[in-house]
């Protein structure tokens, strides 16, 4: 009887987490399912989550952590998988596998701590920060993506590519030494809320190496009231800048053509990254009249991969547990859409 009260009330939560190791699969229940099934998981697994709310936990291997989606979607009544508290991703630099995390919506601070042979990549989730703190040699992918903030080291060497993603605002931390680091940050049609620059005490930029391609700057940082400009070396081609009265931005960069500066509202509704349904689209006649490079809008919904919040993979939408007629067997149901 305990068994089953236990098992009923799990499936009165929704929560469950699958672990595809090979051709075996292994389900966990209720808020720590994503606890144990990371604990059980080895590189080279997929940690499939149901819409809800699961601990989060340290992710130490080289795993595809797939939730149902970031935000509501409509047609299948599937909402989001969120995942609460911080977390670090500290999977072991011997590991020739990367880390993989999509759909999934979380506020919180998500640090990488290691030097990874291979990429950390965020699909089609919403994340509080993510940091690349002290984590030596490394690259992050982020692609159709809301970030509130991307914090980068200094002292390491870091890439960072963005693509068809909203950002708040890009940081960086640690200081000028002889082993400084080199950091590459490129963003293909994003949507950049802020423009800061990255000078330290001694008045070095720390991000040197920052290139936009057909997107879109909604502000630009002041400094003494005065707008701060870009240092040469970043480069933006085909960009669109919202800063109103600001039409210098652009000017003081050595590679820098097709953009424009825009006085009005391009977006069809004000942005508001906390909703559940955030589109980030433009208007009719602004979709139609800036175009990047390649003929298509600039913003998110242009280029290759254009946004859509809806996970690539198929997404748990509902498990059911019940109690067979003859031997009071557990039996357990998960429909995936």
């Amino acid at each position: 009887m305990s068994l089953l009260a236990g098992v009923q009330v799990l499936a009165q939560t929704g929560l469950v987490a699958t672990l595809s190791h090979g051709t075996s699969i292994q389900e966990f229940y209720g808020v720590d399912a994503l606890v144990e099934a990371v604990a059980a998981a080895a590189d080279g697994d997929v940690v499939t989550l149901s819409s809800g709310t699961f601990t989060a936990t340290n992710i130490d291997k080289a795993i595809t952590l797939r939730g149902a989606g970031m935000m509501n979607n409509g047609e299948g009544g599937i909402t989001p998988t969120y995942l609460s508290g911080n977390f670090t991703i500290c999977v072991p630099s011997e590991s020739e596998m990367g880390v993989v995390i999509e759909g999934v919506r979380s506020t919180a601070d998500i640090k990488l701590t290691t030097a990874m042979a291979k990429a950390v990549t965020f699909l089609k989730s919403c994340i509080g920060e993510i940091s690349l703190y002290k984590a030596g040699n490394n690259s992050l992918n982020i692609s159709q993506c809301i970030v509130n903030n991307i914090t980068l080291d200094y002292n390491t060497n870091q890439q960072a590519m963005i693509d068809n993603s909203y950002v708040n605002y890009i940081s960086t931390n640690g200081s000028i030494n002889i082993n400084r680091g080199v950091l590459y940050v490129t963003m293909s049609n994003c949507i950049l809320n802020k423009y800061q620059s990255h000078l330290n005490t001694y008045n070095h930029e720390l991000l040197e190496n920052f290139s936009m391609n057909n997107s879109i700057i909604c502000s630009v940082e002041k400094s003494n009231d005065e707008a701060v400009v870009p240092v040469e070396s970043h480069s933006f081609f085909h960009c669109i800048c919202l800063d109103e009265g600001n039409t210098t931005f652009f000017s003081n960069t050595d590679e820098s053509a097709g953009n424009t500066y825009v006085a009005e509202d391009i977006f069809k509704n004000p942005v508001n990254v906390a909703s559940l349904s955030e589109t980030f689209q433009l208007t009719d006649d602004a979709a139609t009249t800036y175009r990047g490079d390649d003929g298509k809008q600039v913003g998110v919904y242009g280029g290759a991969s254009p946004f859509n919040p809806t996970p690539t993979n198929p997404q748990i939408s509902k498990f059911t547990v019940s109690c067979t007629k003859d031997g009071g067997q557990l039996r357990v149901k998960i429909d995936v859409e």
